[in-house]
């Protein structure tokens, strides 16, 4: 059987029989010798993180001092607390609820008046105008994001009183209206509710508005007895960082 000739590096003269690596494993444009000729140049890319990508690519990583330094983002601001990411600390709290967590009802309604079996408190509403129920002004800290809800128990009366809707407002925009309202003799709850950031002293409040045709309507509180339907809002907010 004939015998392997050792490879000898013609320089050195130092055995290099047993190298093993291919282009892939060396650092492109780095050159390099191996057992067989010719000289050859490595292929393996330099990568690098990047903050708007999730990949982790395959090659020589170009170092940074530190993760920051790739990701201004992570730091101890803005992971939460209990919670460590490469070594980061979190110190974020947790959101939660303001204590600007307020209410505020309306148990006699606009203008009380008394008419057949019914108590009604109601007010008269041509077509196209508005009347504020129950408004919360409450002071927000900067970048909060507030939620309001507010429900009136009511109905209208005539034939334009299906055009009754409320109309929930929040640092004087219309963020949310209801189904109209029912005529007299049918009763219901509507409730109106959304979100919104806000910042300082604002005012959320309920409204009814009347859209009907040119004879407008009443809105009213009220049952067959003496007892009253209740209006309210109840605001609150979340702080964000």
């Amino acid at each position: 059987m004939p015998v392997r000739p050792t490879v000898l590096n013609a320089l050195t003269g130092v055995n290099v029989a047993d190298a093993d690596a291919a282009v892939a494993n060396v650092l492109s444009p780095k050159t390099f010798y191996a057992v067989a000729a010719p000289k050859k140049t490595g292929t393996m890319p330099t990568v690098a993180l990047a903050p708007a990508s999730n990949a982790y690519p395959a090659g020589y990583h170009a170092g940074a001092a530190s993760l920051t330094a790739v990701e201004p983002d992570l730091v101890a601001a803005k992971i939460q607390t209990g919670q460590t990411i490469f070594g980061v600390a979190g110190t974020l709290s947790p959101g939660t609820l303001a204590e600007d967590v307020e209410g505020d009802t309306l148990s006699v309604a606009l203008t009380n008046t008394s008419t057949g079996a019914f108590y009604r408190s109601r007010t008269y509403l041509a077509a196209g105008a508005e009347a504020d129920i129950v408004a919360k002004t409450l002071l927000f800290n900067a970048t909060s994001l507030a939620f309001a809800v507010a429900f009136a128990g009511a109905m209208g009366e005539n034939a334009d009183a299906d055009n009754l809707v409320l109309r929930l407002y929040m640092d004087g925009v219309l963020m949310q209206t209801s189904a109209e309202l029912p005529i007299i003799n049918n009763t219901d709850t509507l409730v109106v509710r959304d979100f919104k950031a806000l910042s300082g002293n604002k005012v959320c409040k309920l409204a009814v508005y009347s859209g009907g045709g040119a004879e407008g309507s009443y809105f009213f509180f009220g049952g067959s007895d003496t007892s009253k339907w209740a209006a309210a809002i109840a605001v609150g907010s979340v702080k964000l960082v």
